[in-house]
């Protein structure tokens, strides 16, 4: 498509007019840099996708499974206290 849309603006127009040679020459002129913020835009777009997926899981994540989320903290209760108690053991002995 750029290919096309380069060569009908550099095409020579079948009725000579200066502001059409104008026209045509600051539009071909334009073209790179138009399609370079395109470029840039879409790429933005992408990574603010990406981002608001992220965001979306861990949003959903603990709506998921509350019985998980409370299984994890019992068991990291558990750790700890299982821990504290290998510890007083190790002082007493």
């Amino acid at each position: 498509l750029t290919g096309l849309l380069q060569r009908v603006l550099t095409r020579a127009p079948e009725v000579e007019s200066p502001y059409f040679n104008t026209k045509t020459l600051k539009m071909t002129k334009e073209l790179p840099s138009q399609l370079e913020n395109q470029d840039s835009v879409l790429s933005l777009l992408r990574h603010t996708e990406s981002e608001l997926s992220l965001m979306m899981l861990d949003a959903m994540r603990p709506q998921e499974d509350p019985l998980q989320r409370q299984r994890l903290l019992v068991e990291e209760e558990r750790l700890k206290y299982l821990n504290q108690e290998e510890l007083l053991i190790q002082q007493l002995q």
